[in-house]
């Protein structure tokens, strides 16, 4: 059962690549979710951080809100997980994301 939300992941599918600069995802397979489950999702990047998701893009591509809960290194051909939580959680420097 989910902490928040209804689903603990609601895509977790191989790996991801984020262009820091543009805030675009592409995830290495697909397609991706409805619209609708992804916006306002997070995007969880192992050993790299949180994202909060700001809209699906294309089949296989997503912009996120901002790279604040990112460590701010090249993100290319990691494992992730977009889950229900609490936004505000990314913007908290008391929480590590990964934990």
């Amino acid at each position: 059962m989910a902490l928040w939300g209804k689903k603990d992941t609601v895509y977790s599918t191989g790996t991801i690549s984020v262009d820091l600069s543009t805030k675009v995802a592409t995830v290495s397979s697909g397609p991706l979710p409805g619209a609708a489950d992804l916006e306002g999702a997070v995007l969880t990047v192992t050993g790299k951080g949180s994202a909060v998701i700001k809209e699906r893009l294309t089949d296989t591509t997503f912009s996120i809100i901002n790279t604040t809960g990112l460590d701010g290194t090249a993100i290319s051909g990691v494992t992730y997980n977009i889950s229900e939580q609490p936004v505000y959680l990314n913007e908290d420097s008391n929480w590590g994301g990964e934990e």
